[in-house]
């Protein structure tokens, strides 16, 4: 059984590779060029890591709520063109009137990009986020939604029927909570533009890595979440997104809503 997963997580990221040859090489879109004026390629869509990196010398600044009246925030910052490097830090409650909840510690991620998107071939990129989703759970020592851990990322974009798209796939393991399940697992998505300022997002978490039952983990649903980002300027994107829409915890009634804002800026 464990064969097939990996067969299959394997498979995901090859099709997202061979897609690259669908492109020509006066459409690709990096996910940052028809951004309003010089906006940065998009490095996450909702957790969805892609391929591409912070420019030089820059740096993006990700606020976002999550359920339990928290707030995450993340500052990363682009060392090179290829090196992209961050810390996180959040709390739930503290958007509340009771005692905010701090995380236990400082999240870190890290990302090199290996290989530059062209006519042939899709960006590549590897690297390690220890940056998960939702609350943290003391217990039993991970997010609601695991971070992606080390993991290594493909991304590529062109038009179809004249609207700007670009697809990622990622294979990953997680450091969370391995005593339990420890299987690599593997995630897809997509992000389209609507019109100049306005994006849909779209991911898949298989989860493989967190489908075996325990307490109100391991629902085996995977995670689905939807974003729309709205480019303000350059430099601001607000975003509403709508994560684990197959409501994937015994504990979730329905989906989580978040509101998200990036700020980018160069140093």
């Amino acid at each position: 059984m464990k064969g097939f997963k990996i067969l299959l997580i394997f498979g995901i990221l090859t099709s997202v590779v061979l897609a690259g040859g669908l492109a020509n090489a006066d459409e690709i879109f990096d996910m940052g060029k028809d951004y309003k004026a010089e906006s940065p390629p998009r490095r996450i869509l909702v957790d969805a890591i892609t391929a591409n990196t912070l420019p030089r010398a820059s740096f993006a600044f990700d606020i976002h709520t999550f359920p339990n009246d928290g707030l995450q925030a993340t500052l990363s910052v682009g060392i090179l063109d290829r090196i992209t490097v961050g810390l996180s830090y959040g709390s739930a409650l503290l958007l509340s009137e009771t005692t905010p909840d701090w995380n236990d510690r400082m999240e870190f991620l890290v990302k090199y990009r290996i290989l530059t998107e062209d006519y042939t071939f899709p960006s590549l990129a590897f690297g390690y986020s220890s940056v998960g989703s939702g609350y943290w759970d003391e217990v039993n020592n991970r997010y609601a939604q695991k971070s992606k851990g080390f993991y290594l990322a493909a991304t590529k974009s062109y038009y179809i029927y004249n609207v700007l798209t670009a697809f990622t796939g990622g294979i990953n393991v997680s450091m969370e909570q391995r005593s339990v399940d420890n299987d690599p697992s593997a995630y897809v998505g997509t992000i389209f533009q609507i019109n100049r300022e306005v994006f849909i997002l779209a991911e898949y978490d298989f989860a493989i890595n967190d489908n075996k039952s325990y307490q109100q983990y391991g629902m085996g649903r995977g995670y689905l979440n939807i974003g729309v980002e709205w480019v303000i300027t350059p430099s601001i994107s607000l975003e509403f997104d709508m994560r684990n829409m197959l409501q994937n915890r015994r504990d979730a009634k329905t989906m989580d809503r978040e509101i998200r804002l990036i700020y980018f800026e160069y140093l």
